[in-house]
């Protein structure tokens, strides 16, 4: 189906050298084609690159419950990783083994281990510290909420036990510190522990600050106490309790996400057994009843301090509709039989409870007790992540009789939860042409391209003969994963902005679209290139991620026909050549937003002539580099950022000129009178 050739008619004709190049559009206004829908652009959260613990998560202490990996001493004792203890002896005990969640309808939520710290100190006192996520960003005059639970074995003399929290640089510099009393007369039993415990609340204020600072606890004489959930907070994005690190939450918070995709991805799945596949329950309620899991297919684990509940409150505070991904009992390396299903069925359920169901229901209840009796409203569930590339000859990826747990997961969702929209899997790998192979019903099918710049340009007309008359289509994860450079540079940023331009043309069938992934711990990487990249004090955008923030923000309600023919030469050394654009119209506020890709390493001038329209006022923005591999570093940041370019009106409001740089996304913003 051509029928968006009436909208975006691209004439390529390439030129001697000789010949001048130009740039000439044809907008006119009167002439509007498809509605644009307004979900199209939307985000995907995976826990991968340490993206949450160490990320977008705020905590500051590595492995805080001492649930994670262990490593042994020399003597053979049982240690934590990222703490090391100078003057006391530490080592990790079983505490309260056999708790469980009470309130749990599921398997995987009981029976969780527990640990705690050891510490045990002579007269002269000794040292814990913990470095945190390659680093403790400590910034002088903040304040860092800390609180950690202890239960006293043996204390000085006199039932009381100073204890020194502080802030130290990496030479031993103390930034900031509080002075805390531990005494036997405010030990009190503990609904979270089987001993007697008190949980310690107060507060760091540094003088000085280091981005590489280590947290440090000293015991002031000879004790024996368990250590627990031991957590430091700086503020969080809008103040939220266990919330987000600031800087990178507003980073998505540009983006204007109108959903967001979460928790994963093959984060969902797990690998190997059902256990660390991700389950929502163990995530919700006080950090002190959550045990994490091993994020077995990114290679660490999470504490899921960002777990289900924050998901959703994120979602809300970003203003974008919750699209949750359920595990339908498949993982890495192995599944679930069809005739056991009805647990992870039952799962499923229970999250949407918790999100959509009524205070006096099971799930909704616990939702009010942790603090938002209002429901989130989840919008979308994806049934499974990539599970239907199942083949006879070839089931290494487990994906068995994704059609008929698909159903069984649709009919259940629909009957307790119609207003739900279910989206479905197709091949996400092996074709270039995915196809919904039953004849199940669906509401939209989520599509994934990880390919190379150029394969994305080539896709530019790939939606134009979709059938209308099936599921909407959700691209929801895409980005170029190949030529991209060392971060993700302009030829990659190029490629997805050409595809996006497609994406609009087709956003009566193509209604939602996710780029994919987003964070990236430069400490420690399972993927690149990701829009967002970070350290414990810095992060960025990378080219892709201003693509991702300029188009949403510059997209109206309708497309219009926009004409165009160029005539670049195509130099020898071009990797990518062309020139791709589109025009929309906002109508309630009469804006015209006109997109222009330059693939090509020529620069020239353009013009745009309006028809049925006139401009009252012009401006522009532009992302660009001086080479299609051209990026951004945390050294240099803002090497490619969108940057204002000039924009004249002429003839009376009916045409506007304007610079076309090489290597570049443009975008036209055109008031109209």
């Amino acid at each position: 189906m051509n029928r968006f050739k009436a909208f975006i008619a691209l004439h390529a004709a390439c030129f001697c050298m000789s010949t001048t190049a130009q740039v000439n559009l044809n907008v006119d206004i009167a002439q509007k084609g498809i509605e644009i829908s307004p979900t199209l652009y939307g985000i995907f959260y995976e826990d991968i690159n340490f993206a949450s613990d160490g990320g977008l998560y705020a905590e500051l202490i590595a492995n805080r419950s001492f649930e994670g990996p262990l490593s042994n001493s020399p003597e053979g004792e049982r240690l934590p990783t990222h703490w090391k203890a100078e003057g006391a002896d530490i080592n990790l005990v079983e505490d309260n083994p056999k708790s469980s969640n009470q309130n749990s309808k599921t398997p995987w939520a009981e029976n969780w281990i527990d640990h705690a710290l050891k510490v045990k100190t002579t007269d002269a006192g000794g040292d814990i510290s913990n470095i945190g996520y390659w680093g403790i960003n400590t910034v002088a005059g903040t304040q860092y909420k800390l609180s950690f639970w202890i239960s006293p074995i043996q204390l000085p003399k006199g039932g009381e036990l100073p204890i020194r929290a502080s802030l130290k640089s990496e030479d031993g510099k103390v930034l900031g510190e509080t002075q805390i009393k531990i005494q036997y007369s405010k030990i009190q039993d503990s609904k979270f522990k089987k001993q007697k415990w008190q949980k310690i609340e107060t507060t760091i204020v540094p003088e000085a600050s280091d981005p590489q600072a280590e947290f440090h606890l000293w015991f002031d004489g000879k004790c024996t106490v368990l250590l627990d959930v031991v957590s430091l907070f700086p503020p969080t994005f809008k103040g939220r309790e266990n919330g987000c690190r600031i800087d990178l939450a507003e980073k998505l918070q540009a983006l204007h996400p109108a959903f967001m995709r979460f928790p994963g991805g093959c984060y969902v799945e797990g690998n190997k057994k059902p256990e660390n596949a991700y389950h929502w329950e163990r995530t919700v309620g006080p950090i002190e009843r959550r045990p994490g899991h091993m994020n077995a297919n990114w290679g660490y684990p999470t504490t899921d301090g960002l777990g289900f509940h924050e998901f959703l409150q994120l979602c809300e505070d970003l203003n974008a509709k919750p699209l949750y991904v359920v595990n339908i009992g498949i993982w890495h390396g192995g599944c679930a039989p069809l005739d056991s299903l009805q647990p992870w069925i039952d799962e499923c359920l229970g999250a949407l409870e918790y999100a959509n169901g009524p205070v006096t229901s099971h799930y909704g209840k616990m939702r009010a007790e942790n603090g938002h009796p209002e429901p989130f409203n989840i919008a979308y569930i994806e049934i499974g992540n990539e599970n239907y590339n199942y083949h006879m000859e070839d089931n290494r990826d487990q994906s068995d009789h994704y059609p008929e747990r698909y159903r069984m997961f649709y009919d259940a969702i629909k009957a307790r939860f119609p207003e739900v929209q279910c989206i479905g899997n197709v091949e996400s790998w092996g074709t270039d042409t995915p196809k919904w192979r039953n004849s199940h019903p669906v509401d939209i099918l989520d599509e994934h391209y990880y390919r190379s710049p150029q394969w994305f340009v080539d896709q530019y007309n790939r939606f134009d003969n979709y059938d209308r008359r099936g599921p909407i289509i959700y691209p929801g994860e895409y980005a170029v994963t190949q030529g991209f450079g060392t971060t993700g540079n302009m030829n990659a940023a190029m490629g997805e902005a050409v595809f996006m331009i497609g994406m609009e043309n087709n956003a009566d069938i193509v209604r939602m679209s996710s780029y994919a992934p987003i964070f990236a711990n430069e400490n420690s990487m399972q993927w690149q290139p990701d829009m967002i990249r970070f350290n414990s004090s810095q992060s960025f955008g990378t080219p892709s991620y201003w693509v991702q923030q300029l188009f949403p923000n510059h997209v109206g309600n309708r497309l219009v026909k926009t004409d165009l023919q160029w005539n670049i030469p195509q130099q020898e050394e071009d990797q990518l050549h062309g020139v791709y654009c589109n025009s929309t119209l906002d109508e309630k506020t009469n804006t015209l937003y006109t997109k222009v890709v330059n693939l090509c390493s020529t620069g020239t001038q353009g013009t745009l002539n309006l028809a049925n329209g006139t401009a009252e006022k012009a401006e522009m923005v532009r992302l660009a580099g001086m080479s299609g591999e051209d990026e951004n570093t945390m050294q240099y940041p803002n090497n490619i950022v969108p940057r204002p370019a000039k924009v004249q009106i002429a003839e009376e409001g009916k045409q506007l000129t304007f610079p076309v740089a090489p290597f570049s996304v443009n975008i036209i913003t055109t008031k109209l009178k």
